[in-house]
């Protein structure tokens, strides 16, 4: 969502960092998961998130590493969307552009579904 908002304004895609977010995301729980609002409102307190090259993905929990002098995005703020409420959904892409969509995937039908 980052990205793409990013892009919108700016017309360059740049490839975000996983990484930061694994590593510094103190009210979430690194490589086990957590909640996006969460991670947006430590990258706000952050003062922004660095490149994937900058900061790049190890697949493992790290000590945060983040350096404010390479941020090349920032997040003012977001907003909730109805779970399961598409025309505000749709709304949202129109009026904003990307949206963050979450997956429970701890349900037992989730993980055995073909």
């Amino acid at each position: 969502t980052i990205e793409g908002a990013h892009f919108l304004e700016h017309g360059e895609l740049i490839s975000m960092s996983e990484q930061q977010l694994v590593d510094c995301s103190n009210q979430n729980s690194g490589c086990n998961g957590g909640v996006v609002q969460w991670a947006y409102e430590d990258i706000q307190g952050e003062g922004g998130i660095q490149t994937e090259s900058s900061y790049p993905y190890e697949a493992m929990d790290r000590s945060c590493r983040f350096d404010a002098s390479k941020v090349v995005c920032s997040v003012n703020g977001y907003k909730n969307i109805p779970y399961k409420d598409e025309v505000t959904q749709a709304q949202a892409v129109h009026d904003v552009g990307p949206v963050s969509v979450c997956i429970d995937a701890g349900h037992l039908s989730f993980q055995l579904y073909s």
